[in-house]
């Protein structure tokens, strides 16, 4: 650091002294692509800055993959900081979100040996749209394919502005793996953090982000969370937009039993009589101002704040799903999953119900009068439930990957859309053409084509519009039906445009 930019600090330090009894922890997020060294970051600043944390992190987690967001406190040079963790599969992008939400300094964690990578980006978005302060760690720089000065000109090709080549981000070069430069990351974090000088600026009870909420047999509703501002304890009443009640109990991040904590802690609690909503804004307050408090909480909630739990609902033609799993951003996943798959294979999949916890009975009763498959996601199911399922020829997908379950849900997908197709059409020629009805002609190249077929129309793979056929001719002859290898005009009844060398699929 030079002298000008020490005196600098030096004099906003004391300008910002008389804040010294509001002033609390940073909360910092690491954000970043898959496998890209965030979670090892976390593991190694807990082994070497607690002195409770045993093992590690991404052993616990199914294929060795962070799939939840997480909360950790360490203390460097007697300065507590709290550090979220946000797992880097391309499903989890609102987990991502809400850790850049929540947080006040970011860490943009990439791998020096392969740089800029999609969820790079994405979080990187994330974080200049909170207008945060945030640091970009170069990981893995002990390996022999290492390149940092690759990714930072990378880095400014995509217009950031770095430290060293005219701009004002910091970049530290670090290897999780060994500890190399990562106390050269908490300086910063430290002069960050001194700074913005954050405060607590909340006079009465408490304030925070739910990061996360599951259902614990035992327990009941559990909340983990992060408290933004003042001093949480048993017995507060706590709020949400959604959801309200006593606390019962605390606990840290080492799951040590509190009784009171206060501004920038990760805690667990329960007591909330229903699932808050991830992401939630809540506050602690008295009973009798609850609704006041939930309509004020409700007006400050962002756009991807949505409750992903799902009542029963009407099965449609597609694929119909449901699922249960383990926490709500899980389901948030699942659906980002599915709608890539609905897009990718052109079907329909709804799901009519999304809830935590194993399947139960009713469960299974619901499956078998809506023709639907359940998913199952990272929860212990009864043996029982699992046994009559299969005897009752219900498709189950569990796992504990989300990329697994996404691979089979793509395969039963495809072999749907697959089954569905009769036959298929190579358009040679548009004769006319009106709002509602297209008169066309063309070559069936698989199958056999039959009139009243449902249809869609495809174009460079991609499906862009539906239809259904209403006349068809072979040899300017009137017909029912047309094999493969013939040609044919045809009336297609279709809002959509046809143009020569669409496909034509037909549908059972």
């Amino acid at each position: 650091m030079d002298a000008a930019t020490f005196l600098f600090l030096s004099a906003y330090k004391r300008v910002f002294s008389i804040m010294d009894k509001k002033k609390r922890p940073p909360i910092v997020t690491i954000l970043g692509h898959v496998d890209h060294g965030k979670t090892t970051l976390l593991e190694y600043l807990l082994a070497h800055y607690t002195d409770q944390f045993k093992g590690t992190i991404t052993g616990k987690e199914a294929g060795g993959i962070t799939q939840k967001v997480r909360s950790f406190e360490i203390t460097y040079k007697n300065q507590c900081m709290t550090f979220i963790d946000t797992p880097g599969h391309e499903a989890f992008a609102q987990l991502r979100q809400r850790g850049a939400q929540i947080a006040d300094i970011g860490i943009l964690i990439i791998a020096a040996e392969e740089g800029m990578r999609p969820q790079t980006k994405e979080s990187l978005e994330f974080l200049q749209a909170q207008n945060m302060p945030f640091i970009i760690a170069l990981n893995k720089v002990d390996k022999a394919t290492a390149q940092p000065d690759k990714v930072r000109q990378e880095l400014m090709e995509k217009g950031i502005m770095i430290e060293g080549l005219g701009g004002d981000i910091p970049v530290i070069e670090i290897s999780a793996k060994t500890g190399q430069g990562v106390e050269n990351l908490l300086e910063m974090i430290v002069l960050l953090s001194d700074l913005h000088a954050f405060a607590d600026t909340v006079e009465h009870g408490s304030e925070g982000y739910i990061l996360e909420s599951i259902k614990d047999p035992k327990k009941g509703v559990v909340a983990y969370a992060v408290i933004q501002g003042g001093c949480l304890k048993t017995g507060d009443y706590i709020i949400t937009a959604t959801s309200c009640g006593k606390i019962k109990h605390l606990e840290d991040s080492f799951f040590n039993n509190l009784t009171s904590v206060c501004a920038s802690k990760p805690i667990s609690l329960s007591g909330f009589e229903s699932l808050p909503a991830s992401g939630e804004i809540f506050k602690t307050s008295s009973l009798d101002i609850t609704k006041k408090i939930q309509q004020e909480l409700g007006q400050r909630q962002h756009a991807f704040q949505n409750r992903y739990i799902i009542p029963e609902g009407n099965p449609e033609e597609g694929i119909n799903v449901i699922i249960k799993a383990d926490h709500i951003g899980s389901l948030e996943a699942l659906e980002h999953i599915f709608q890539r798959i609905a897009n990718e294979c052109n079907v329909h999949i709804k799901i009519l119900k999304a809830d935590l916890g194993a399947i139960t009975f009713e469960d299974t009763k619901f499956v078998k009068n809506t023709d639907s498959i359940i998913i199952a996601f990272n929860v212990k199911n009864d043996k029982s439930v699992v046994d009559e399922m299969r005897n009752s020829d219900i498709t189950l997908l569990e796992g504990n990957i989300i990329y697994e379950i996404e691979d089979r849900l793509r395969e039963i997908a495809t072999k749907k859309v697959q089954k569905s197709q009769v036959a298929q059409l190579q358009v040679l020629g548009v004769f006319s053409s009106s709002a509602s009805k297209k008169t066309i002609g063309g070559r069936v190249t698989k199958g056999v084509l039959s009139k009243n077929n449902r249809i869609r129309i495809v174009r460079a793979d991609q499906e862009i519009g539906k239809g259904k056929i209403i006349e068809l001719q072979k040899d300017k002859v009137a017909v029912s039906e047309v094999s493969e290898g013939s040609l044919c005009g045809l009336v297609i009844e279709t809002h959509a445009t046809i143009e020569k060398e669409d496909i034509i699929e037909a549908l059972s």
